[in-house]
């Protein structure tokens, strides 16, 4: 991806997007190259490493959220399910 297109997909600002990718860089979790098709622009990638810890996050994430949900009563896990089933409408609305 451009930058412009991680900007444009985040809904942030072009410099704010080069400030996090370049942290992405220092802690050696993307890779920047030149675009092929654009010598003046330069195409990020994940890496191994990036891919690496973003399965771990994920996975944290899901074992969290899962204790969590386990852990409400069957009506509060009633008026999630329904919750759920509004904000994917909405995101397919997009």
């Amino acid at each position: 991806m451009t930058m412009t297109q991680i900007a444009d997909q985040e809904g942030i600002a072009k410099p704010s997007a080069t400030g996090i990718v370049g942290r992405l860089i220092d802690k050696g979790l993307v890779d920047k190259a030149i675009d092929p098709s654009d010598r003046r622009s330069s195409v990020i990638a994940i890496n191994g490493a990036g891919s690496r810890l973003l399965d771990k996050r994920r996975k944290e994430r899901t074992a969290f959220l899962t204790r969590r949900i386990e852990s409400l009563d069957p009506d509060e896990r009633d008026i999630l399910e329904r919750a759920v089933d509004i904000l994917e409408r909405m995101a397919e609305e997009r």
